[in-house]
């Protein structure tokens, strides 16, 4: 259940990168 807490940091930091 954690799982959720890293997804939430890679997708803040993939949307706060130019992509």
């Amino acid at each position: 259940m954690r799982n959720t807490n890293a997804f939430s940091l890679i997708n803040v930091c993939n949307s706060a990168r130019p992509g």
